[in-house]
């Protein structure tokens, strides 16, 4: 599970909680698709992975 925005990129979420209910979401580790979804925005946000989608726009 995970929250996403402009600024966060890709926030892995590790628990969730309401009053005395605590859930812990996969042990409260990153999981494999967060790292990779997180890993590839920031790859083509540097410039290191190519945006095929056209994505990244100049702010001038």
């Amino acid at each position: 599970m995970f929250g996403t925005g402009t600024a966060a990129v890709i926030s892995p979420v590790g628990e969730l909680a309401e009053g005395n209910y605590k859930m812990i979401i996969n042990d409260g580790k990153i999981g494999k698709l967060s790292q990779k979804l997180y890993d590839t925005i920031t790859a083509i946000q540097w410039g290191s992975a190519e945006d095929k989608f056209g994505w990244i726009v100049p702010v001038i």
